[in-house]
């Protein structure tokens, strides 16, 4: 009702000045009341909304609220004998805070949005990321394999597994087993970080997924395994890891993956012989 009252009272103002029945300054009460109307209107939406209301929405009504009290000020001081002169004084402080109000808002918005996108993006990296190691957890494989079943790419997979990390927990305790954990990740992310996909599925196995060919990726094993001999001479409990590589053939990726896991238990027996006796 009052949009349709404020239409017709500013096309009746318009009409008086088109045809010169009015001059502007006497068609001013036309504008006011259109004013007047268009605000009630405004408030009137408002109490009808208000608990449906957003705090964007609270905003603008807010910034309309301003605008419309200092329009009003102009509106009382017209109609005052010296008020004719810089009619319009408040009404452009009130259009000035009108903008202010409704750009802070706009970057209120703004920053709130950006706050959540980022608490989103951290809370899906944790959902997925193994907080030992920091590399991709059991849920991000098995994400990452029904992509791959869903696709026709085939990639090279390599099983990984630690070599007697019950025996490091037993006698060396847990904080030297988790520490083995983090040396065999960090050792894979050095020679994979940039080609593949390295995944901590369980408490020590591993898996890399990597669309190196087969020969650079067992290449890259024996380099692996000649670190790690390394590094058993720095810690007091034995530590290697056995792994297996397999091509992804038309079989598919699940079948690649037991034939990868079986290959890295049977390198898991040919190793044991070379361990230097910390075992014994």
């Amino acid at each position: 009702m009052y949009f349709w009252l404020a239409v017709g009272n500013f096309l009746t103002v318009q009409f008086l000045q088109l045809t010169d029945t009015k001059d502007y300054i006497e068609t001013m009460s036309g504008t006011h009341i259109m004013f007047v109307l268009i605000i009630a209107g405004c408030l009137m939406l408002y109490i009808k909304n208000r608990k449906s209301l957003n705090l964007h929405s609270k905003s603008f009504f807010g910034a309309v609220f301003v605008f419309a009290l200092f329009g009003m000020a102009d509106i009382v001081r017209f109609y005052l004998p010296s008020g004719k002169r810089d009619a319009l004084r408040f009404t452009r402080i009130g259009m000035a805070l009108f903008i202010l109000i409704l750009g802070y808002s706009a970057l209120r918005q703004i920053s709130r949005e950006h706050g959540r996108t980022i608490e989103e993006q951290t809370l899906k990296r944790l959902a997925f990321t193994d907080m030992m190691t920091g590399l991709h957890n059991r849920t991000a494989f098995e994400e990452r394999m029904e992509k791959l079943r869903a696709s026709e790419e085939k990639p090279t997979i390599a099983m990984v597994d630690i070599n007697n990390l019950k025996y490091i927990n037993d006698n060396f305790g847990h904080k030297s087993g988790d520490e083995a954990i983090r040396r065999i990740g960090r050792t894979l992310e050095q020679f994979f970080s940039k080609d593949a996909g390295i995944y901590r599925i369980g408490g020590d196995e591993f898996c890399v997924l990597s669309f190196l060919d087969l020969a650079d990726m067992e290449r890259r094993f024996t380099e692996i395994e000649k670190e790690l001999f390394k590094q058993d001479e720095e810690v007091p409990y034995p530590l290697m890891a056995a792994f297996g590589c397999v091509q992804t053939a038309e079989e598919g990726i699940d079948k690649a993956l037991i034939e990868a896991d079986r290959r890295m238990y049977n390198n898991k027996k040919a190793i044991k012989g070379k361990q230097d006796g910390k075992t014994s």
